[in-house]
């Protein structure tokens, strides 16, 4: 029986968010307690903020018995606040300033005297939050405009410390993406949560964020710890509040250009010669991350429709750029050996990341109130991922423009100065073929074209040639979120109790390019060919449905927030059919059931105002988050899985993996393509399903509990510095299992280590006779444990500037040695305390980075900032969209030779080489800078801008692969070098 759908789930949900929920984050509030001259609390008095960012321009709240008040979900802006009393002079505090998801604590001290009399203070916004125990990092207008950063939302969030990006970003420039991610405290991009309004916008599972438009952003607020029970995830959530208007019109125009002229090429002699390592050898760079233009045109407007009534804020973008990662070429065909390898022809992607976007809202009256917001954006990349271990010409795949947009719209009510209700529906689709093969790629199915132009992958050299590995892909996503809002607030006492719920629907299919195989080699040698079970179909369903409370105590200078989350997710697989292909045959998937789950998740944390005066905050905090998309798969779902079987370019021995001595002289032998009759059967009989069998019901999610301790304290008016340490644990880990293997079931035998030869390997051949499908999930006692260490400063300096940054210091370890499959014991606890036999584990270090920005405006118009990062080189480097900047240290997975196992190897196995933080990349320190001056002419504001990026030339490999060959050894190929220095020229005009 089906789960309660998304659709008999929304009326419900659309009712309870009216009576019942608040919204899920948009809290910048002011709050404080008012007392007369000699300490006593005084009740009653009225607090008004005005601020031309409010529409109704003025929003009110009454003290409670305790003297405290709290006006709640207002809008980011420069407020004045004022507080009055009949008998007491009315006392008001200018030019505050607040930004997204604070809270500012504003306390007052009225003096005996008649109303009419004010006593106006002036002076810097408060820095300490003395509520909430979060950090929290909210980049402004300004931040966004005058820092030299890459114009993306996610990508100014990398200035803060502790988060890293999933690719480096250098002026707009990333690898071939020109969008890249943040993630931090270990966490994976599944555990983010990123925001529109406070609406989640995630448009496809494992975090996936919206291309947004940049010039619709007014503030970009980052919280990186303490999530409260509005949210799901444990990781970045990222609350972006768009511009909407104002009563005047206003707009401006950026426009930003750079060309291959004014970037330097910083390749070294040692990058460009390559030549011998310490472990084996680097293969040379011949070209480097390059960019042959950038340009990005991103004009917008807003204004009143109906002054006081009804404003409008649009945008358009069109961001194009042609990027060369480093080494990136079509490859040459050796005349005399016939190898084809990478040759001078350096390789382009062009992409293009375009946006148009509008948002209206709407005052209905005194107390409603109406937003709607359409983000639609375009991607297209001509050469989808490729690096300079593939063939320009053939391998990397193009990502087709396609649609995909965002719909949020929220209602939100001003009951009574105590109360508020929001409620809203946010909509999202993505739809487009996103990865097809290289024009001429492609060959007619069955023909001897289409056999022979399978992809081939060398392991010894990590290098890809002939034809693209991806399959091609259409993928199909709308999503629907709806939430309702209602925040009840006294002061000392607030409380929101909410209902969240999601759906979306997911339509994949694809198809091999060609021969529905990889070949794989080992320096040229057949040794494996890697199967698709193609062509494929799969519609999959998922949704959820929660309920949280969050509430808040303040107790004179504790204040405490309480929180739990109920969740119950779901997850199913449509009816789907797909066709018979090469290695599979027709398939008909019936509609299954594949998980549910109903959680409650606690959530605490307590601030404490530690001398009374809101300059020094001791904060706390513990929290237990589920894994956001827990997919367990189910018996029978058609799916692009994939095995690896025996291949040596020979015809067979019927049922074995052993070359037939009688066909010898058959002409297919030894030509290099792979033929039906030299691949071994499967001895997988689920092989074409995404998974064989479901998870039994017992499954529980797998889940994490995050804590925090931090002391934060006002230096000086304007600046505070942070201390904080991080600890998170995940436990009840899930893994997918062949089913009725055990470690017993495999025959071990030992080699010696090709790194180190005196050392040696323990190998296990599963025994004959055992199938290696029909997986099962079973929950196991592996886990990760991470620890992090943060000081920080953010500071706003006399005269406009601005100053943010600090070091930060991490660490994470996991015990993965809880599985059926002994290969998969090498280094499998990294805290170095189990299993040690099979390969041991140093001590782990804590690793470090610091990161540094500012910016001063100068005498005659002029402003100068700057950027400065330094960071420890990941393993697998900050290369490309996907990669895990999360991931440690570098490894190698070496291919066992066939002929190493006793008796005939049964499936290719690989084991890792390097033991953990044996290799890392270098670290890599970046510094840019921007220069700019004002012009005023009349109401227009010019700026012209430039920025100079990587000013020191730094030419830190940040991404490579590594491989084994017998004859070198562990082989190097850098894929990504950090872009050499470049300059960019921009103009802002604002009106």
């Amino acid at each position: 029986m089906r789960m309660l759908s998304f659709s008999t789930l929304a009326p419900a949900a659309a009712v309870l968010a009216v009576l019942l929920s608040p919204h899920v984050a948009v809290a910048q509030s002011v709050t404080g307690q008012v007392t007369d001259e000699t300490g006593a609390v005084l009740p009653g008095v009225t607090i008004e903020a005005a601020s031309a960012a409010l529409i109704e321009k003025v929003r009110s709240a009454v003290s409670d018995g305790s003297g405290r008040y709290e006006i709640a979900a207002l809008k980011p802006g420069t407020y004045t606040v004022t507080f009055k009393l009949a008998g007491f002079k009315s006392f008001a505090r200018e030019n505050l300033r607040l930004t997204a998801d604070q809270t500012t604590s504003i306390s007052a001290r009225l003096e005996v005297g008649q109303l009419e009399e004010t006593v106006t203070v002036t002076g810097a916004t408060p820095v300490v939050d003395i509520t909430q125990a979060g950090r929290r990092e909210v980049l402004d207008r300004q931040v966004l405009d005058e820092l030299p950063t890459s114009r993306t939302t996610h990508a100014a969030g990398a200035i803060i410390p502790g988060l890293k990006m999933t690719g480096a970003m250098v002026g707009g420039q990333g690898n071939t993406a020109t969008q890249q991610y943040l993630v931090t405290r270990g966490k994976g991009l599944a555990q983010n949560t990123t925001m529109v309004d406070g609406m989640i916008t995630q448009t496809t599972g494992g975090g996936f964020q919206a291309y947004d438009n940049y010039g619709m952003a007014q503030e970009v607020a980052v919280e990186t710890n303490a999530i409260s029970a509005e949210v799901p995830g444990s990781g970045v959530r990222i609350n972006v509040i768009p511009r909407e208007g104002g009563n005047k019109f206003n707009g401006e125009v950026s426009v930003s250009a750079l060309n291959s002229a004014w970037q330097k090429n910083n390749l070294t002699p040692e990058l460009l010669a390559g030549g011998t390592t310490p472990m084996g050898r680097r293969q040379p760079v011949r070209t480097p991350d390059g960019t042959r233009y950038a340009y990005d045109v991103n004009p917008s407007v807003g204004g009143p429709i109906v002054a006081n009534r009804l404003w409008y804020f649009s945008s358009g973008r069109i961001n194009r750029a042609q990027l060369a990662p480093a080494g990136a070429t079509y490859f040459e065909r050796n005349p005399t050996t016939g190898v084809l390898a990478p040759g001078t022809k350096p390789g382009y992607n062009d992409t293009a990341v375009d946006n148009i976007s509008l948002r209206v809202t709407w005052q209905v009256n005194g107390e409603h109130k109406l937003a709607v917001y359409r983000d639609q954006y375009f991607r297209y990349q001509s050469h989808l991922g490729g690096n300079a271990t593939q063939d320009w010409a053939t391998v990397p795949t193009v990502y087709v423009r396609g649609t995909q947009y965002l719909l949020p719209v929220k209602w939100t009510m001003v009951a009574t100065n105590r109360l508020l209700f929001e409620a809203g529906v946010q909509r999202s689709g993505y739809a487009q073929p996103n990865a097809t093969a290289q024009p001429g790629v492609e060959k007619e199915p069955f023909t001897a074209e289409w056999y022979a132009g399978a992809s081939r992958l060398d392991a010894a050299t990590g290098r890809t040639t002939v034809g693209p590995a991806a399959e091609r892909r259409v993928q199909d996503n709308p999503k629907s979120y709806v939430y309702g809002a209602a925040s009840f607030v006294t002061g000392s006492h607030s409380l929101k109790m909410g209902v969240q719920a999601t759906d979306t629907q997911v339509v994949q299919s694809g198809r091999n390019i060609n021969a529905s195989l990889q070949q794989r080699y080992i320096n040229g040698v057949p040794n494996a060919v890697n199967i698709l079970a193609v062509p494929y179909e799969t519609r999959n369903e998922s949704g959820d449905f929660a309920a949280f409370v969050q509430e808040r105590w303040t107790i004179k200078r504790l204040t405490a927030n309480i929180g739990v989350r109920m969740e119950k997710v779901w997850a199913s697989i449509a009816a789907s059919d797909s066709d018979p292909g090469r290695f599979i045959g027709a398939r008909s998937v019936p509609r299954q059931e594949l998980h549910s789950y109903t959680n409650a998740m606690p959530r605490f944390s307590v601030a404490y105002d530690l001398f009374g005066n809101g300059k020094t905050a001791v904060k706390a905090s513990l929290g237990q988050f589920m894994q956001t998309a827990p997919n367990f798969g189910a018996s029978l779902v058609a799916g692009s899985s994939a095995e690896v079987r025996n291949w040596f370019d020979c015809a067979l021995l019927p049922g074995t993996s052993t070359c037939d001595p009688a066909r010898a002289s058959l002409l297919t032998n030894r030509d290099n393509i792979a033929q039906d009759i030299e691949i071994p059967a499967s001895t997988n009989p689920s092989f074409g399903y995404v998974q064989s069998l479901a998870s039994n019901g017992k499954l529980k999610r797998e889940h994490s509990w995050d804590s925090s301790v931090s002391v934060q304290h006002e230096l000086l008016p304007g600046v505070a510095v942070t201390g904080v340490w991080y600890r998170t644990h995940e436990s009840n880990i899930a893994i997918s299992l062949p089913v009725g293997i055990a470690v017993s079931d495999y025959s071990p035998f030992t080699m010696p280590n090709p790194l180190t030869p005196s050392d040696t390997i323990t190998v296990f051949n599963l025994k004959p006779g055992f199938a290696t499908g029909r997986n099962i999930v079973r929950m196991t006692e592996n886990y990760r444990t991470y620890n992090g260490m943060e000081v920080s400063l953010s500071a706003r300096l006399p005269g406009g500037g601005i100053l943010m940054g600090g070091w930060f210091a991490d660490k994470k370890v996991q015990n993965a040695c809880d599985t059926d499959n002994p290969n998969n014991f090498r280094f499998c606890d990294t805290s170095g305390k189990t299993l040690q036999e099979y390969g041991k584990v140093p001590a782990l270090p804590l690793l470090h980075e610091f990161k540094l920005s500012g910016s001063q405006r100068l005498k005659w118009g002029f402003q100068a900032s700057f950027s400065i990062a330094s960071a420890p080189g990941n393993g697998t480097g900050s290369g490309g969209l996907l990669s895990d900047p999360n991931q440690r240290w570098q490894q190698v997975q070496y291919a066992v030779p066939a002929n190493l196992f006793p008796g005939g190897r049964t499936v290719p196995v690989n084991v890792p080489l390097l033991f953990p933080n044996q290799r890392r990349l270098a670290r890599w320190n970046s510094v840019d800078m921007k220069i700019s001056h004002t012009a005023t002419i009349g109401r227009v504001k010019l700026n012209p801008q430039l920025d100079l990026f990587n000013l020191t030339n730094s030419s830190i490999v940040t991404a490579e692969t590594l491989s084994y060959s017998d004859a070198l050894r562990l082989v190097e190929a850098p894929t990504t070098v950090l872009p050499g220095r470049m300059m960019r020229l921009g103009l802002l005009v604002k009106f």
